[in-house]
This record gives C-alpha cells, structure tokens and sequence, in this order.
C-alpha cells in the first residue's frame, strides 16, 4: 500500500525535502507519468486531486434507547388481529385505549437495538464501504460512521448505509444483489427490517447472513464534504461536522454537501475533477 500523494506531481514539486533526500525529481516524474500511462492502459482511472468525506449519524437515538420512539400496541398487531378487535362490541371501550399506548421498553428490545446497531456498524457498513465501492472506512460504531469515498460513488454510499440503517435494501434469494427500497414503506411484505446479506470470504456454511437493523421508522442524518488531497485534514474534518449538523438542522433525515475550495499556491482556485 502506498501513499496516494505519490500519485500527483504536486507532492514532488513542493513537498520533495520531506519525502527523501537526493531525490532527483526530474526523473520521478518521468517515472511517475509512464506508471500512470500503464495503468490507463488497463483502464484504471487517473489518481484524482479531490476525494469526499462522509459521516453519518442516527437520528434521535436518545429517543430510541429510552423508549420515547416505541410503536403504538396497535402497530404491532397483525391486520387480521386488528380486524377481528375492531369488530368486538367493547372495542371502543377497551382495546382502543389499551392499543393506542406505546409498547414498553424492555431489555428484550434494547437487546434488540444493541444487535440492529452492532450488525449495521460491523458488517452493512463495511460491506458497502469497502467490498461494493473503492471506499476506506476510518470509523464504524454503532449509528456513527466515517468514510473517505472516491468522488463518483459517494452519493451511492451515503444512500445505500441510509438504506441500510432501516433495513430498506432488498438482496435476491442468495443475498448477493443488493438494492434500495425506500419504497419498502408502502409494502407490509418488505417491511420486515431484516436484510439477507452475502459476504465473501466467510466461514463454510455462513456466507449468507440474516442481519437486523432498526426498521423503516428509524432514520439517519449524513453530511458529505469534498476536498482536495492537499487540504489540512483537521480542516476537513471540522467541515464534514458541520455539514453533518447542517442535515440534522434540516430536519433530519437529510444529507448536507459541502465543497472546500482549493487554492494552489499561486492563489488561483482549483477546479474539482469531477
């Protein structure tokens, strides 16, 4: 594995102290630009000078864990159930009010929540990240991730772990085709919250996995920041935050994007190869 910057003739032309003494950087350029011509040839795209940070975080999971956004009794029924009750002559007087309140928290549920946010961080995420893009995953905790995405997959990314955060990808028989169905909402039959996932390199007989995640109701807030390869990391970092807060100020459920423009040392803005 190599440092990236090594793939820009920027890093020679003004940081060569730092990467070695007697570099001769006249001839590492030559070389540089014949690798480069190789790799064309296999059809491997050029290094690009702008990548994208993302991070997202679940919304109101505070909320959850307390119990605050626990379904209605009635929710939880079968509508066959629902039906038969609601044909019953003391209905009104009994099951409606005993229905309409919220289920109670228990340590079944938070057990529950615990296993959704362990096989969303552990393994949807990386799956996505990492084995179905050329992404690189720095964090993946529980509702928080961060990732560093090349620049023409990461509005695919950040939909696919919204998606995945509530179970709203539906996978073939083998768990191996993978796409999202927000429209899952509308379908009781796909509204399981459940997504059958295919990784590779796994165990005998364990390559297919049934993972949980937090359901249709449970949403998330991602903010995206695009960067150049030059620009001071901690900066970076400080703009895909408030990017972050500016999709969770929108109401949540919602992505903010953020360019940081880059000036070159002559002072003239660089333009993002898009």
């Amino acid at each position: 594995m190599i440092d990236g910057r090594l793939l820009f003739q920027e890093t020679y032309e003004h940081e060569v102290n730092s990467l070695a003494e007697n570099l001769d950087v006249r001839e590492t350029l030559k070389y540089l630009k014949n690798f480069i011509k190789v790799a064309q040839k296999y059809k491997i795209a050029k290094p690009r000078k702008y990548f994208a940070v993302l991070m997202m975080d679940g919304d109101n999971m505070g909320s959850w864990i307390s119990g605050e956004k626990m379904p209605e009794y009635r929710k939880l029924l079968h509508p066959d159930t629902q039906k038969k009750l609601e044909t019953d002559p003391t209905y009104k007087e009994i099951w409606e009010p005993i229905l309409s309140n919220p289920r109670l928290m228990s340590p079944a549920i938070h057990g529950f929540i615990s296993k959704a946010l362990g096989d969303f961080s552990l393994k949807l995420v990386r799956h996505i990240v990492e084995e179905r893009y050329a992404g690189k995953l720095v964090y993946a905790g529980g509702d928080d991730v961060m990732a560093l995405l090349p620049l023409d997959c990461a509005l695919e990314v950040a939909r696919e772990l919204r998606a995945a955060f509530s179970g709203e990808l539906t996978t073939d028989d083998q768990g191996g085709k993978l796409e999202v169905d927000f429209a899952a909402k509308e379908s009781q039959a796909s509204k399981s919250g459940y997504v059958l996932l295919k990784r590779p390199n796994r165990e005998k007989n364990r390559e297919r996995e049934l993972l949980t995640t937090m359901g249709s109701e449970a949403t998330a807030s991602t903010g995206i920041v695009i960067a150049h390869h030059t620009q001071p990391l901690d900066l970076t970092l400080q703009e895909v935050r408030k990017a972050e807060k500016a999709a969770k100020s929108a109401g949540r459920n919602s992505f903010a994007l953020t360019e940081i423009l880059h000036h070159s040392r002559k002072g003239v803005a660089e333009r993002a190869e898009m």
